[in-house]
């Protein structure tokens, strides 16, 4: 086992899922944000209302921008997606120089506001591009010095703790590489938090290693 293994439980009417898209503008200046809830209703009979509130927080925690769902119902056994959609002033941008991210804390309350389900994510506002041939991020162009990254860990074999990774990060910004191609494999999550977090282009690879094998991507 190579990965964290745990059990959790949510509520009846829960959030299974969510998407966020920060699109930065033409400028590369102002975003919009939006925001995706998938909001499934596992057994629940009662058909109560239910909105969904999204908070935009800074480094310092400091509020950036708060939106509120329509109150609306889910039915049992059944799946919706709750859009919601903001504009942010000239939010601090994201690349390998100046990783600036942001929290978004999800929540899912009832009518009357009690707390029913929360969870966050931490976002970076950036915008990729390849135009003419050339690699850009957020309207400037990008050298990339890359490597190639594999699970390993000289005492655990395949299992790579967070003491691992960030030597693993240490070196790479020592020796100024931006950039890693996950060969061939997803990493575990933390990875990618790092890499957010510490400023690290990342190419992620689907766990499909066929070649020489003889057989394709339906097995």
């Amino acid at each position: 086992i190579y990965r964290d293994v745990y059990i959790f439980t949510t509520p009846n009417v829960r959030m299974r899922d969510f998407s966020v898209l920060p699109e930065l503008d033409e400028d590369y200046k102002d975003a919009e944000l939006h925001v995706a809830v998938a909001i499934e209703n596992v057994r629940e009979k009662k058909n109560e209302p239910y909105f969904v509130r999204v908070t935009l927080r800074d480094a310092m925690d400091n509020p950036i921008m708060t939106l509120k769902s329509e109150n609306f119902t889910v039915q049992k056994s059944v799946e919706r997606t709750i859009s919601l959609k903001g504009n942010v002033t000239n939010p601090l941008k994201w690349t390998a120089e100046t990783p600036n991210l942001y929290t978004l804390l999800l929540t899912l309350k009832d009518e009357k506001g009690n707390l029913i389900e929360s969870t966050s994510a931490r976002i970076g506002f950036r915008k990729v591009e390849i135009k003419n041939g050339q690699l850009l991020v957020n309207g400037q162009k990008v050298y990339l010095k890359g490597v190639n990254l594999h699970e390993f860990n000289m005492n655990e074999g395949q299992v790579v703790n967070k003491e691992v990774m960030m030597r693993n990060l240490q070196l790479m910004k020592e020796l100024n590489i931006n950039a890693v191609r996950t060969s061939h494999y997803p990493q575990a999550p933390l990875w990618y938090q790092l890499c957010d977090q510490y400023g690290i282009y990342l190419v992620d690879e689907t766990n499909l290693e066929s070649h020489g094998l003889g057989y394709g991507p339906d097995n």
